[in-house]
């Protein structure tokens, strides 16, 4: 929770968050067109399987998203890359660490709901 004294600097807060999390939910409407599993060309783990070939995993999801972020400006880290979990996306937003995770298309502040 975070106490704004300006209500530009609380705008500006919001509209960050909200641009990565419009972001996340189209990232994840791609998933939802396409199918979850694998293929022999191994698409299903890139931003081309999202985007393009209509396969994903988690870990396409999330690279799909990260190049979203990249071309935001926002650095990103991949969660759980190349491990048999669930993976997304780990930011710095309005100065707080969250997550935004591309399968499901949610944003937000702290650890993702899957962290113990």
């Amino acid at each position: 929770f975070k106490v704004f004294d300006d209500p530009n600097e609380m705008r500006k807060a919001i509209e960050e968050k909200n641009a990565i999390n419009n972001k996340s939910r189209i990232v994840a409407g791609y998933c939802q067109r396409g199918f979850y599993g694998n293929d022999p060309q191994k698409f299903y783990k890139s931003p081309y399987g999202v985007f393009v070939a209509g396969i994903f995993t988690c870990a396409g999801a999330t690279r799909a998203l990260g190049r979203v972020l990249d071309f935001m400006g926002y650095d990103w880290e991949h969660v759980n890359e190349n491990q048999w979990a669930h993976q997304w996306c780990v930011l710095k937003m309005d100065g707080k660490t969250g997550y935004a995770d591309g399968q499901v298309g949610f944003v937000n502040y702290g650890n993702h709901p899957s962290e113990k």
